[in-house]
């Protein structure tokens, strides 16, 4: 008979102390946990530039002029030092990158925290409010700035803004205020091109919130950190203000040109339509995918209507700008709206003219302007909180409860969108460890730039080989074009879930192959492996290591089965750049598995000058597992003469 649990255990202080604590970051807890989840060691797209980076450190070459220029538009002084020590304390794993980047979320959900408590005095608005501000927070709609490690830029200036309305709205004195303000809001500006907007919300928050001290304070207080932002912008767009980083990462800027917003001003008034449905596309990005089965049909219209809620609650405020309590309590939260409302302006103006709407709703900008919305669900709360009686409360409750059901469903879909990213990821990975013999066959999983002259190394191959040299890349590059670090799997795992459904012969050099290859796991495979050898009778199976589910056969033993790599293939074609609100950008297909031979498809053609030019040669695929680094035979495999078959002839056809 179970015991009951003994009172006691409830009224201890440090439970109740952390049991609200634990509730309010309970969504940061979630998200942490899919963060580890599908975190993978690897760098994509324009985090390849941290090759330069470490490069350039490595041969003692790093200069200011380097470390203060410009990616695409932005600044990211701090990232580039953090990535400096993050490398070198973990040895090259970029998901000490991303771990920092949540921490630094993490930090300005604290600060957020500590600003709230001034606005809602009671302790069980301040948890209950503080959840429903991490729902937003931390939603895993946001993943490519969580499980990407070169958005650490983008992250910082987040984490700084909270940490800056802490900062504000506490007791400390002006002169601890305008030093921690200045600080923070230049490690944002040096981070990433949207930390500029924390001197104008310093400035304000210093010019008109009354924890500022007294109106000779605050002014004196505004009137220093609005010379210093002024000097701060001013060398900001004048110093050393050149692209630094591969054009194909920067608009197509070239290196040592201005960056790319800068010409694109010119476009505005031509494009004024777009850039304004841009703009509201963007501020509805955070709330699209929860109003419909087609975000970008609602995009626009959710904007205009959260900052028309913005607008409302900015009359109601300002309508009590004399009651200093009610002033004192909305202005933070106020600051978080406009601090979003003025970043999809930006975005707007240096973006909106040439790309396509969809491009709006990139998941990563949905943790930009996600602070319209937190802003407001703060101020509602406000307003709440002032409402007599238990209608208040009942009212904060009804509300809570309809934000985190929504909620729930940007979480499942944002952990969809995870396992998809992880996927691409593996994929990348598969092609990764043979780029030093082949160039990847989808070089859009890793680097759009490998489309690249005839004769000209790819750029992420490239850093590759300079990460891989110093011991940074994991799992190292293979040396040899053979079976490498992979393990054999055994192929029983495998029946009915991959399958070799056509071969034949495109020309007489050239053999076409498709079928469809998935995991013991049910996950797609993360490549294929096309081997040949002579026939004949196999020759004597290596010892097996044996356990209750599989059977090992180590790598370097699977090369002793005579089987030499004739090509590497993908399983699936998914573009880089492909501008849709469906989340699609470096990140996997359709992930549905109900009919594998539709989504889980390989279909290339390979190379046959490799193989002898006459006799009879063995076809073996292999399908690839990068995340626990195995391989493992398909059972069909076909026999054929290179030199007596004919262009056009079908080796193998299953329908």
């Amino acid at each position: 008979m179970l015991k009951p649990i003994p009172k006691r255990l409830f009224d201890s202080p440090r439970l109740r102390a952390v049991l609200p604590a634990l509730f309010a970051f309970s969504p940061a807890l979630v998200t942490a946990a899919l963060i580890a989840t599908h975190a993978v060691n690897v760098p994509v797209w324009d985090g390849w530039e941290r090759g330069v980076l470490l490069e350039k450190a490595a041969n003692g070459e790093l200069d200011f002029g380097y470390l203060f220029s410009a990616h695409i538009d932005h600044r990211p002084v701090i990232p580039r030092l953090i990535t400096l020590a993050a490398n070198a304390l973990s040895g090259g794993d970029v998901r000490a990158e991303m771990a920092i980047g949540f921490l630094a979320v993490v930090a300005g959900a604290i600060g957020l925290l500590l600003a709230l408590r001034k606005s809602l005095p009671s302790p069980a608005w301040c948890w209950g409010t503080m959840f429903a501000l991490n729902l937003l927070i931390f939603s895993p709609l946001q993943y490519q700035n969580f499980l990407w490690a070169v958005q650490l830029a983008f992250l910082l200036p987040l984490g700084c803004l909270g940490l800056l309305l802490a900062v504000m709205t506490s007791g400390w004195r002006p002169l601890a205020k305008g030093l921690a303000a200045a600080g923070l809001a230049s490690v944002a500006t040096l981070s990433f091109g949207h930390g500029l907007i924390l001197w104008p919300v310093a400035v304000c928050m210093a010019l008109l919130h009354p924890a500022a001290g007294a109106p000779r304070t605050r002014l004196a207080l505004g009137g220093v950190l609005a010379a210093v932002a002024a000097a701060t912008v001013a060398l900001y767009f004048n110093w050393n203000y050149v692209n630094t980083s591969q054009p194909w990462h920067a608009y197509g800027a070239l290196p040592g040109e201005p960056p790319p917003a800068v010409d694109r001003f010119a476009n505005l008034r031509e494009n004024s339509d777009r850039v304004a449905d841009y703009f509201w596309a963007s501020l509805g990005n955070p709330v699209a995918r929860l109003l419909g089965s087609d975000p970008l049909a609602v995009a626009v219209d959710a904007g205009r209507a959260l900052l028309a809620l913005f607008g409302i609650a900015s009359i109601w405020m300002l309508a009590g700008a004399r009651r200093e309590g009610r002033w004192a309590a909305l202005l933070p939260w106020a600051a978080c709206a406009a601090f979003a409302v003025v970043a999809a302006l930006m975005m707007a103006t240096g973006r909106g003219a040439d790309l396509p709407l969809e491009r709006a709703l990139y998941s990563r900008y949905a943790s930009l302007t996600g602070y319209l919305p937190i802003g407001l669900v703060a101020m509602a709360a406000c307003a709440l909180s002032r409402w007599r009686g238990a209608a208040g409360s009942g009212a904060a409750l009804v509300g809570i409860g309809l934000l985190a059901g929504a909620q729930s469903q940007a979480y499942v879909y944002g952990a969809h969108k995870m396992a998809a990213w992880k996927m691409a990821r593996l994929e990348e990975r598969f092609h990764l460890l043979y780029a030093a013999h082949k160039t990847p066959r989808f070089p859009a999983l890793i680097d759009g730039g490998m489309q690249v002259a005839e004769g000209e190394e790819p750029f992420a191959v490239r850093q590759a080989r300079f990460l891989d040299g110093r011991g940074w890349l994991s799992p190292p590059m293979f040396e040899r074009f053979d079976f490498g670090g992979f393990e054999r799997l055994d192929e029983r795992a495998l029946a009915k879930r991959s399958d070799l459904l056509f071969a034949g012969l495109h020309d007489e050099a050239t053999l076409h192959l498709a079928g469809y290859a998935t995991l013991p796991d049910g996950r797609i495979a993360d490549g294929v492996l096309v081997t040949w050898r002579r026939p004949g009778d196999d020759p004597p199976r290596p010892a097996i290591e044996r356990s209750r589910k599989r059977e090992r056969i180590h790598g370097e033993r699977v090369a002793a089965l005579d089987w030499a790599l004739l090509d590497v293939l993908g399983v699936r074609a998914a573009p880089a750049m492909r501008a849709s609100f469906e989340d699609g950008q470096f990140g996997a297909n359709k992930m549905n598995l109900a009919k594998r031979e539709n989504y889980a498809r390989f279909e290339d053609p390979v190379d046959l000058s490799p193989l002898p030019e006459g006799g009879e040669v063995e076809i073996c695929l292999w399908v690839a597992d990068c995340e626990h680094m195995q391989v493992a035979p398909l059972k069909r495999m076909f026999r054929f003469d290179r030199g007596e078959a004919a262009p056009g002839e079908v080796l193998v056809e299953v329908d």
